[in-house]
Order: structure tokens, then sequence, then C-alpha cells
């Protein structure tokens, strides 16, 4: 196996780099190792879509907490307003993938 000897090195705002990290955990994967997948397909529709699906799979977990934990109804409308928010970035992701 080749070892690893180069670093690169992007700047990101905040938000970005919290969606990053979250994408990764949901993708079960180091930050690093989830950036070598993404940045290694060609097409990015691809790679935004794969990073939707690992936020979606976030979100329904969270959801599933929410409605199970006797958690406030705030709470729930929080966690039900952020998963439709991630379904509308996947539908529009979709469209232009088309």
């Amino acid at each position: 196996m080749d070892r690893r000897t180069h670093m690169l090195r992007v700047r990101v705002t905040d938000d970005e780099r919290r969606a990053i990290q979250l994408a990764a955990q949901a993708a079960g994967l180091s930050v690093s190792e989830w950036l070598r997948r993404v940045g290694a397909v060609r097409d990015p529709r691809i790679a935004a879509l794969r990073e939707l699906r690992g936020e979606l799979g976030r979100q329904g977990g969270l959801l599933k907490l929410v409605m199970g934990g006797g958690r406030s109804v705030d709470e729930l409308r929080e966690a039900l307003a952020a998963h439709s928010r991630i379904v509308a970035m996947a539908d529009e992701e979709l469209r232009r993938a088309g």
C-alpha cells in the first residue's frame, strides 16, 4: 500500500467545516477518508448526492431520538425542519443530475 506523504490544505467556512464533519461522521469515516472518497468522484453531483444521503441518515437518527425520547414539541419541530431542508437540498441535486 502506498504511504500517504502529501497533505492538502483547503480553506472552508465554519458551516462548510461542520457539514464536512457531519457528512464524514454519517458515513462512518474520518474526515480525511471521506474527503479522499468524495474527491475521487468525477461527477460533483454524485459527491453532493452521497453527502446528502449521509446527512439524511443522520437526520433520520435524530428524528428517532426526538420522537422516542420524550422531547419537547419545539425540539421535534426543529428536527423536522432540519430534515425538510435536507430533503429539499436532495431534491434539488437530483433535479440537476436529471
